[in-house]
């Protein structure tokens, strides 16, 4: 038998969500969904298959006969219907296992990637299977699909509008190797704002102590499972601890009535891109729920990251990451800190060929490590702070902050309108022996950053994914190079020459 020590942490994840919901299901409805009203005890392979959304289709239809009061009140009729509903609507049978414990890592993600979105090519859910599954259902409950009929074709077609949704989220994630992280970010805040799956519903999200105790176990298993998740320590403490101020905002925000279950799944995607709504940042219209970012930040923290792994947490204070840097699919390359000395100054070099000092700093005088600038568009008091050590200076950066937002003689902005609010930061870093170095970080910033480095007669692109999870790929095509000359990076300790090109601005370091 398989130690408790050496569960995965998917395993962990269903075993406690499972055991929470028993102990909690009679002092309250654990989740506020058709599932609720099934006659038997939740199990552990019901949690499983909310968690990889395996019956997408069995849920909506349940969900969708719940939330419009088509149920009929009798017991016996409830009880019957409901078996009908399972047994017609159900793409994985209860009697079908998942065999999560002894699939490998990576056939986990596969898992997981098969119905996020449903309706794809490898999904268990298509329209050919419910409509398949309506004709069995007719069969199985005739007197009440006649009763319901005109219902039941909005129901199709509502499903129908889903499933060519899902299908143009797959196609502007592209194929490349984030593309299922990025599907998965796209989705998650649009079903938990719709109430798509039992897993968005559940009450375990408020109770502050449960989600403690969950964090807890996760992070042990993520230190037990490493290796497979490619997991460093700094990268499960940032987990834990992004975990939990998940948690914290959606507590605080919850109060928020808000409601936007009752618009569709495109109304809400396309609310959600409207407002300019990403994980990463939030929102900051008052036609969101001020709930939704920590929720869902929570429910990925959680969820997502229990089969992706804690690297890919969101929100809070990012670990701070060695001076070596890997590349994704290229060769590692080793970045070693440029220890630097004298005088630095960072330049604008505008298209027109001019070029402006924006700042000098004196590199014997830094006796700490510290934010030296961040540059932006403009600055916005009310933009959505940005992941960063120094997040707490953001809010007041005075002349650390950097506009490259210039405008011409008309008012129309020129050079700098394609950079983000808060776009890439420079902060100093200090070695053991006092030697500086300053570092770029890209803010997660929506179009990325790369950095022009030339020398010995050959240049060399530094790129950043950006919000956006730029490929070397993508880099490759936007800049017109070889993919060999780009190595995608998450800081760069910077050289005296190198070229940092924004959006659409750009600025040197000499």
């Amino acid at each position: 038998m398989e130690p408790k020590s050496g569960r995965k942490p998917i395993n962990v994840l269903a075993e406690y969500l499972t055991s929470w919901i028993r102990e909690n299901s009679e002092e309250a409805l654990p989740f506020d969904s058709f599932e609720s009203l099934r006659p038997h005890r939740v199990a552990q392979k019901d949690v499983e298959r909310w968690i990889f959304n395996c019956n997408y289709i069995y849920s909506r239809v349940g969900d969708f006969l719940y939330d419009e009061n088509l149920l009929p009140d009798d017991a016996g009729k409830l009880n019957d219907l409901i078996v009908s509903i399972e047994r017609s609507f159900k793409a994985i049978s209860d009697n079908t296992p998942l065999d999560l414990r002894s699939k490998p890592q990576q056939s986990v993600v596969y898992e997981l990637s098969r119905d996020w979105p449903p309706f794809n090519r490898r999904s268990r859910n298509s329209m050919g299977l419910f409509r398949r599954a309506l004709e069995r259902f007719a069969t199985e409950s005739p007197e009440f699909c006649d009763e319901h009929q005109e219902e039941l074709g909005a129901l199709e077609e509502q499903l129908a509008e889903e499933a060519a949704f899902y299908a143009e989220v797959g196609r502007q994630a592209g194929a490349g190797p984030r593309a299922f992280t990025t599907r998965c970010r796209e989705l998650l805040p649009i079903w938990c704002a719709k109430e798509i799956n039992p897993i968005v519903t559940l009450l375990i999200w408020t109770d502050d102590q449960a989600i403690a105790r969950l964090a807890s176990l996760l992070r042990e298993a993520f230190s037990v499972h490493a290796t497979d998740m490619a997991a460093s320590e700094d990268a499960i403490d940032a987990w834990y601890e992004a975990t939990l101020q998940a948690q914290a905002a959606y507590i605080d925000t919850i109060d928020d009535d808000n409601d936007l279950s009752a618009l569709s799944v495109r109304e809400i995607g396309a609310l959600l891109a409207a407002c300019g709504f990403s994980l990463d940042h939030g929102g900051s219209s008052a036609r969101l729920p001020r709930w939704l970012l920590g929720k869902s930040r929570l429910i990925w923290n959680i969820v997502i990251c229990a089969v992706l792994g804690p690297g890919e947490a969101i929100g809070g204070i990012q670990p701070r990451r060695s001076a070596t840097a890997e590349t994704g699919r290229c060769a590692p390359l080793t970045l070693h800190p440029r220890n630097l000395n004298g005088e630095a100054l960072l330049r604008r070099r505008y298209r027109s060929g001019r070029v402006e000092t924006v700042d000098r700093l004196a590199l014997d005088g830094v006796r700490a490590p510290g934010l030296w600038k961040v540059i932006g568009s403009h600055y916005d008091a009310h933009a959505p702070l940005p992941n960063s050590a120094y997040r707490c200076q953001f809010a007041h950066l005075g002349a650390a902050y950097v506009a490259s937002e210039v405008p011409c003689a008309t008012g129309t902005p020129r050079e700098g309108s394609g950079d983000s609010r808060f776009h890439v930061e420079l902060t100093l870093e200090l070695d053991q022996d006092a030697n500086v170095s300053i570092v770029l970080h890209d803010l997660d910033s929506k179009n990325g950053t790369c950095v022009l480095r030339t020398g010995a007669g050959r240049a060399t692109w530094f790129a950043f994914p950006g919000r956006r999870h730029l490929t070397e790929e993508d880099w490759a095509a936007r800049l017109g190079i070889p993919k060999g000359d780009i190595h995608l990076v998450r800081e760069l300790p910077l050289e005296r020459g190198d070229i940092i090109q924004l959006a659409s601005s750009c600025f040197e370091l000499i």
